[in-house]
Parts: C-alpha cells; sequence; structure tokens
C-alpha cells in the first residue's frame, strides 16, 4: 500500500500575536484573521515530497508548501463529496498558481501537483492511492491542524474558518466506514 501524509506546520506564534488575542481582535483586523493561519504543509507521496524550484517561494527550502492553512483545509475538506461522486478536482492555493489536480479512478485517486508559471514538470504526478486512504489522510490532518491551532487558544474553536473545519470533518467522517 502507497503512504500518503499530509502533516500542517503551524508557524511560531509570539506573545502580541492574533491567534492569542482572539476573539479580541478589532472588528477590522477579523476580514483578515485567517492570514493569522499561514504556515506549512508537508506532503509525503511514498517517501517523495513536493520539489523545491529554484525561483518560486511558495515552496520552502524544507519542501513544505506554504499556505493559508484554513483556506487549504477547507478547501480540501469541501473536494471530498465531488471526489466521491467521481468529479475530477482542482484545490488551488491561495496566493499562487500551484494547485493538487485530484483525479477519481473506481475506488482510486490520481493526485498531481502543478507548479504556476513554469514549465517544469512536477515530481508528484498521477500518484495513485485509495479513495478511502486519501479521505482518510485529510480528515486525518484537518483533525491534526484543529487541534495544534486551538492549543494555542482554546478560544479559536469558535473562529468560522475553524469552525467550519470541524463541521465538514465531522459529516465526513460519520460518513465513513470504520475499518
Amino acid at each position: 500500500m502507497s503512504t500518503f501524509r499530509i502533516e500542517p506546520r503551524i508557524r511560531k506564534v509570539s506573545i502580541d500575536d492574533d491567534l492569542l488575542k482572539y476573539p479580541d481582535v478589532p472588528f477590522y483586523d477579523q476580514s483578515i484573521f485567517f492570514t493569522s493561519f499561514f504556515g506549512k504543509l508537508y506532503f509525503d507521496f511514498d517517501g517523495n515530497k513536493l520539489k523545491k524550484l529554484k525561483h518560486s517561494i511558495s515552496i520552502s527550502d524544507d519542501n513544505c508548501l506554504n499556505e493559508y492553512l484554513s483556506d487549504f483545509y477547507l478547501r480540501l475538506l469541501n473536494s471530498i463529496p465531488k471526489v466521491i461522486k467521481g468529479k475530477k478536482v482542482e484545490i488551488g492555493m491561495t496566493d499562487s498558481g500551484n494547485c493538487f489536480i485530484l483525479k477519481p479512478e473506481n475506488d482510486k485517486i490520481l493526485i498531481t501537483f502543478y507548479y504556476d508559471l513554469t514549465s517544469e514538470e512536477s515530481n508528484i504526478k498521477n500518484f495513485r492511492i485509495s479513495l478511502d486512504q486519501f479521505v482518510r489522510e485529510a480528515v486525518r490532518s484537518a483533525q491534526e491542524f484543529v487541534e495544534k491551532i486551538v492549543e494555542i487558544n482554546p478560544k479559536l474553536e469558535n473562529e468560522k474558518h475553524i469552525s467550519e473545519i470541524i463541521k465538514l470533518k465531522e459529516k465526513i467522517q460519520s460518513k465513513i466506514k470504520k475499518p
């Protein structure tokens, strides 16, 4: 069986960070509050990781994808029902044209990563895993993200992006067959 893992890496939080102040963030700042959830995502595809391109800042030197984590998990979890129905889905990144293409193939899924503004080929092309494995890892990783954020500030569980991630995750979990 292939290994597939998504690991959220939360940035270090300083003493005056908005994540610690929540919900006491001024109203005008709440519209951009999601930027507080900026971090990294480490992907493992059978030991392969995203390739760092010389001219790209969207992939870090430690082969992680720099991204707004709450946005990524909302897009990832919202893609699951579509993929289960057999639809091809593109999960775009917030500040770059990089994206994952999820292509269902019976009870499997093919995952390909595309770089923006480059002709360079991705090293992650048509990575095949079971649809069940993909769904379980997406849910597990979303749970890990939520736990890390709530550990920083338990009140963040009620923040609109985080509470939506929790609802989506629970809805998907309720439909997953127990192994």
